[in-house]
């Protein structure tokens, strides 16, 4: 994998595993993404979030501020617990917006934030205004539903929507629960390739694996997720890095029991230019975290849009 280098702006995305500003993994996990030098982190799975000294606990521990969308309970149902939020440097990232506009269409939830760099202004050419305006740097947290990938693709329409919505300028990452659209042409990448479904658990094999004609059947990898969010104009950080540099190690497992590479970040066309590293992180969570890094000088703007 690559390795971030100091003039980078790098993002973080971590499921920390429910319970762990409580069982004590939280410290753990808070000094590997601090050591990372992220400056915008994703986070899933903080089913206490709502626990105002756990929010404290959180930007404390990152020197971050912190927004969260809660997942939403059905009445009389158990409280729901895949809450996500976002946390961002403030000498770096101005606040402009946050995004749950649509989070409780999910099975768990989604928390976007629109951020500015400081003084760093991204114009771009509006056709509507007729003139320039500045675009902002959308970023999302985003925990898509396990229990089926069907469910999850059309969570993932909704996303790419988010994701565009001030621009085309940035991207999502996050527990996507699905396969993402596989490499097949680089030798020596089992993890994608070759999933050794018999380990898989059987309600995990149900959700993300294609409907077999018979129980004798193999079972194959359901890409839908992944595709769409491909069609979505959205860019595999890790598939990119792997096929440019034809390096399979990015494709390595991040859920460390289901056995594919859930935790995923998809970026909009205008960053791919300046994506410069990605790597895997190993925390005290179920989940690997995952990083990408990028130079906002070198971003696209052919690539920034009108969202209408």
């Amino acid at each position: 994998m690559s390795t971030p280098t100091s003039d980078e702006v790098r993002v973080f995305s971590q499921n920390v595993k429910f319970g762990a500003l409580s069982d004590g993994r939280w410290e753990e996990q808070a000094g590997v993404i601090r050591d990372s030098g992220a400056s915008v982190v994703l986070l899933q799975e903080l089913d206490t979030i709502t626990n105002p000294a756990h929010r404290q606990r959180i930007r404390d521990d990152l020197g971050m501020e912190l927004t969260y969308s809660l997942a939403v309970t059905p009445e009389g149902h158990k409280p729901a617990k895949g809450h996500t939020a976002a946390a961002w440097d403030p000498m770096i990232w101005e606040l402009l917006k946050v995004d749950v506009d649509y989070s409780a269409k999910l099975h768990h939830s989604y928390c976007g934030v629109h951020l500015r760099r400081r003084g760093h202004p991204v114009m771009r050419w509006s056709k509507l205004a007729g003139r320039e305006v500045e675009a902002a740097w959308v970023f999302i947290s985003v925990h898509l539903t396990p229990h089926s990938a069907e469910v999850a693709m059309q969570e993932a329409q909704l996303l790419i929507s988010r994701v565009g919505r001030d621009g085309g300028l940035g991207g999502l990452a996050g527990d996507v629960n699905h396969f993402p659209e596989l490499v097949r042409d680089i030798e020596g990448a089992p993890d994608e390739l070759d999933p050794d479904f018999s380990q898989m658990r059987s309600y995990n094999r149900a959700s993300r694996c294609l409907t077999r004609d018979k129980a004798t059947d193999p079972w194959v990898a359901n890409e839908v997720v992944g595709k769409k969010l491909r069609d979505g104009d959205l860019v595999d950080v890790a598939r990119h890095f792997a096929i440019i540099r034809r390096d399979p190690s990015y494709l390595g497992l991040t859920g460390r029991h289901g056995l594919v590479r859930v935790d995923q970040a998809h970026v909009t066309r205008a960053l791919v230019p300046a994506l410069t590293s990605y790597v895997r992180c190993d925390t005290a969570s179920d989940h690997y975290g995952i990083m990408f890094g990028f130079d906002p000088d070198e971003i696209d703007k052919s690539e920034l849009f009108d969202y209408t």
